[in-house]
């Protein structure tokens, strides 16, 4: 649907509306797009897939979102059109007879030959020159030209019975052309499906895409066609796109397509540069800069290096003179916000990840193209051989030399998208947030920036202002984080979140259509001031960690070093009014605990010391790492006076074996403490006399080197801590 704006507005236009993808192949829709004389700012590609009630498919498919652009050139389909058809089949002879005719067959029952009249024939006839597959008459016959075969009292054949035909049928073809537009295909987007089938039945998930340079192909009515490469049934796809009315940093003047396919690679007979031949591009001269974007994904695996999938390979990109570096390789798959998955979603691979949109690699050619004269292109591969084993490799490879304009203003500062606090699906692993924001800032000028002055906050409280400084080059992007805002009061859903910017290199945007941007974000939960993680490592326990920081960044709390395997730990924290930042840390790449691997199975979960209830419990499957916010909104002093909690700590941990317990009770009762080595054997048992809160000391010079476990009791109260000595 196209909506009616006016300039500066977003119109959303909608191409797929949950269309199945339920099979390998193409999903074409039309989509109606402003007309020409309306101008783009910017364009955004928001790409949602659902199980729309079903099952989703568990494995991980290519889908690619192409734009068909008309060629004016027409082609056509040939379809063969038969002159008569069989009772609704197509035969190349029918002998029929315009009389009933009857079958012979041997009867069990009487044991002798019965009789049973033959089915009818219902011939439809197609003679219209102007519509081939429509009929035009029909005869009702009986079949003819076939033996009747007579049989003994035991059913064996004794003699036969030819049953001859009145007429013939020769069957005759008539071809249909049936005309189509060719259309060039321009990728605009390729993702990566999940491994799917933990998912709900009503999953969706939405990615966004920064699709301006192809706004001279979105207008008017276009053709959008979704490639799902998937063997199995899929997905719902839908595909909004939003279409930001203004003016872009530069005005793209044309599109030329490089080298589009896939390409077997290491094919000692066909070598991939076979198809990466240098292209030289005659731009318009209206063009007076140049952009190559490439979009490339391995595929393939199980032969020498794992190659296209597996092995990571840096590419090489030229134009004109200019030389640069395109490292494929995706190191982040185990941080993907979709988690978990099925499947080996953890894994690194050559520019893709399951569950997780492809990356562009864009290279700036302008500082190597003369206005008016040719430029040459190429692309160039790692060398390798492919010897055997596994999948034939391949590379599939989309890209585009784009022709621009100058850009349209020298100093202009653009707020690009919001990192935190936001609820997109895509930024999902940092949120919800109540720390530092993080924005993204782009220079859509063409001058560097240098420093910008960014106002901030949440809608309905007190705005907050910082100073960035650094050094953008045209169209470069930056993450900033500012300090925390004012969060004011917060609903746990639907609250907006504002940033403009002003003042780019302490002067005058002279663009102010992109100076500002809002989000819309949850709220943190809020859990009382003591409380404690209740966790258990896996066979690796040296690959995880974890930190606890308060809202200033400080580390305020973490796992100490001297964890063992699948042990049990009770870590009490004793929180001030506040933000703070759980974060786990798995460097093995696979959590506390992952289907393919022989780590074990652990977890985490955060618990209210008073009263032991879960306040959260933490999926284990976290590839490599974990982040989870939370208040705390009352101050620890006002929480003394209102109930005196009980609690426990003991320091310096680790230490020689001389420890200090510092504890408060809610009454004055002897303290039991027993000191466990990890198998569970008692070592020693300490008393401490009746005391509501005290400073004691704990000295175990006894004790060798280690970790052990130190069981606290007091009347209701007990907890269990760990005690490291170091010698």
């Amino acid at each position: 649907l196209l909506a009616v704006a006016g300039p500066g507005d977003t119109i959303r236009v909608q191409s797929h509306n949950n269309v199945r993808m339920n099979w390998y192949g193409n999903f074409d829709r039309p989509a109606q797009f402003p007309a020409s004389n309306v101008t783009y700012r910017k364009v955004l590609l928001n790409l949602t897939l659902g199980c729309g009630g079903q099952a989703c498919s568990g494995w991980d498919y290519t889908t690619q979102i192409f734009l068909q652009k008309p060629t004016g050139v027409w082609d056509s389909t040939e379809t063969p059109a038969p002159n008569f058809k069989v009772n609704g089949s197509i035969m190349d002879t029918a002998c029929y007879n315009q009389n009933a005719r009857m079958r012979y067959f041997f009867d069990s029952t009487s044991s002798a030959t019965d009789s049973t009249p033959a089915s009818p024939w219902l011939i439809r006839f197609y003679n219209d020159t102007t519509n081939l597959f429509l009929a035009t008459d029909s005869i009702t016959v009986y079949p003819g030209n076939y033996w009747n075969y007579l049989y003994n009292s035991s059913g064996a054949i004794i003699d036969s019975i030819w049953v001859a035909s009145d007429s013939c049928l020769f069957l005759t073809y008539d071809t249909l052309y049936t005309p189509f537009p060719v259309h060039d295909l321009y990728e605009i987007s390729r993702y990566i499906t999940p491994y799917g089938g933990w998912l709900a039945t009503n999953w969706k998930f939405t990615w966004t895409y920064d699709i301006t340079d192809f706004a001279p192909l979105l207008h008017d009515s276009v053709g959008i066609r979704a490639f799902y490469s998937g063997w199995s049934d899929g997905f719902n796809i839908t595909l909004d796109y939003d279409l930001i009315e203004g003016t872009p940093p530069r005005e793209v003047v044309e599109i030329h397509p490089l080298w589009n396919g896939n390409f077997p690679y290491g094919n000692a007979s066909n070598s991939i540069e076979n198809y990466l031949v240098p292209r030289t591009i005659s731009l318009d001269t209206a063009s007076r800069t140049a952009r190559a974007r490439i979009a490339t994904t391995g595929h393939g695996f199980g032969g020498n290096q794992n190659c296209a999938e597996f092995c990571h390979k840096n590419h090489t990109v030229l134009i004109g003179a200019g030389t640069f570096n395109q490292d494929l390789w995706r190191s982040d798959c185990d941080f993907n916000p979709l988690y978990p998955q099925n499947g080996t979603w953890v894994y690194d691979r050559a520019n893709w990840c399951p569950g997780s949109e492809v990356r562009v690699h864009e290279f700036e050619g302008t500082s190597y193209y003369t206005p008016g004269t040719p430029l040459t292109v190429d692309y160039n591969m790692a060398a390798y051989t492919y010897i055997s084993g596994g999948n034939q490799p391949i590379y599939t490879v989309n890209s585009y030399l784009f022709g621009y304009k100058n850009f349209s203003h020298a100093l202009d500062a653009e707020v690009y998208d919001i990192y935190s606090p936001t609820d997109a699906d895509m930024w999902s692993r940092q949120n919800a947030s109540c720390f530092k924001p993080e924005i993204i800032i782009r220079n859509s000028g063409s001058v560097a920036l240098t420093s910008l002055t960014l106002n901030y906050g949440v809608e309905g409280a007190a705005m907050s202002t910082f100073s960035w400084t650094g050094n953008l080059a045209p169209l470069q992007t930056a993450k900033v984080m500012v300090p925390a805002p004012n969060w004011g009061t917060l609903s746990a859903s639907g609250n907006k979140f504002i940033v403009i910017a002003s003042a780019p290199n302490g002067g005058t945007d002279l663009y102010s259509a992109n100076d500002s941007l809002r989000s819309t974000f949850k709220a943190v939960p809020t859990y009382p001031n003591y409380i404690y993680l209740n966790w258990k490592t896996n066979n690796r326990a040296t690959e995880t960690t974890y930190k606890l920081f308060d809202s200033n960044g400080n580390a305020i709390y973490q796992s100490s070093v001297f964890i063992g395997a699948n042990m049990i730990m009770r870590d009490s924290f004793m929180l001030n009014q506040g933000c703070y930042k759980l974060q786990f840390t798995d460097i093995g790449q696979d959590g506390l605990s992952w289907w393919n691997s022989n780590q074990g199975t652990g977890y985490a979960s955060l618990k209210n010391s008073a009263s032991g209830a879960n306040l959260i419990t933490f999926n284990p499957d976290f590839g490599g790492g974990l982040t989870h916010f939370f208040s705390v909104d009352t101050p620890l002093e006002s929480a003394l006076e209102i109930r005196p909690l009980e609690f426990v700590e003991i320091y310096p941990n680790p230490s020689n074996g001389s420890f200090f317990l510092n504890y408060q009770l809610r009454s004055k009762e002897e303290v039991h403490i027993s000191i466990f080595n990890l198998n569970g054997l008692l070592l020693e048992q300490i008393m401490i006399q009746p005391s509501g809160s005290e400073n004691a000391e704990l000295s175990l010079p006894g004790l060798s080197a280690g970790v052990y476990l130190a069981k606290i009791q007091s009347g209701t109260y007990h907890e269990v801590q760990k005690l490291i000595i170091v010698k």
